[in-house]
């Protein structure tokens, strides 16, 4: 009991200092819009017609910022109650998550990293909602690019599972994870030392949205890392959500 009480104050404390880190940075994009939007309206920049163009770019790019912070605090919020509904349709998992990928090739082109889509069979139906598995696909994908450093590979992966089910998610070449640190980046706003180490940092919350959509299916997700080694994200789902299914021609 003891230990069941000092983890659950070990968790509330740490979500207290990441929902105080998480408004930072909430403040920080706010503060970009207030700011370059002021200088918009100044009457001393009424000829500058090209500052107009490069201020309302940085105020389109701080919104998305801010709006992507508050999606994931939303959905987490929705997955913790219990109310996140899921809208399940046929979906052909490949086609979806080469989608997803796509989103982000520009990204991996800047960074030099190669991203890639690796998959067994070219129609892989499932039944399951197509907005959560792609936003897991794109927080797996977004989290991989971030550890991995210039001239490694980020590959997307959808295959069977042994019994019958389906097993997607990605892999990559970067940092990797500590084992102790394994844990914790699956808890609420939890980071681990590797996300320490990098300058851009999230909410802490990409990876528990995961396994929270990933759970609502009925589904599981693994990790195996080692630092230095990279990381490798999977997220299992039954054999009672695959449709159909179709081997890729020899």
């Amino acid at each position: 009991m003891r230990m069941l009480l000092r983890y659950d104050l070990d968790q509330a404390a740490a979500s207290c200092r990441h929902i105080r880190k998480t408004a930072a940075r909430e403040r920080t994009p706010l503060n970009a819009i207030l700011g370059f939007s002021e200088m918009i309206a100044s009457r001393t920049m009424v000829r500058d017609v090209g500052k107009h163009y490069e201020y309302a770019e940085l105020i389109h790019d701080s919104a998305r910022h801010l709006l992507a912070l508050i999606n994931d605090i939303l959905d987490l919020a929705k997955i913790e109650a219990g109310q996140m509904k899921l809208d399940e349709r046929s979906i052909d998992l490949p086609a979806l998550f080469a989608d997803a990928t796509s989103l982000l090739v520009a990204r991996a082109a800047a960074e030099g990293v190669e991203l890639a889509c690796e998959n067994e069979r070219p129609h892989l139906l499932v039944r399951a909602d197509p907005r959560a598995l792609k936003q897991i696909m794109l927080n797996l994908l977004t989290n991989a690019l971030k550890f991995t450093p210039s001239g490694g590979a980020v590959t997307a992966f959808v295959r069977l599972a042994p019994g019958g089910g389906v097993a997607f998610g990605v892999r990559d070449t970067g940092i990797g994870i500590a084992k102790e640190d394994q844990v914790r980046v699956f808890a609420n706003f939890g980071q681990g030392r590797h996300d320490i180490k990098t300058f851009e940092r999230g909410t802490g919350l990409g990876l528990p949205i995961v396994k929270g959509l990933a759970e609502a299916h009925g589904g599981e997700v693994t990790l195996k890392s080692a630092v230095g080694q990279g990381t490798t994200v999977t997220i299992t789902l039954p054999a009672s959500r695959v449709l159909a299914a179709k081997r890729l021609a020899s």
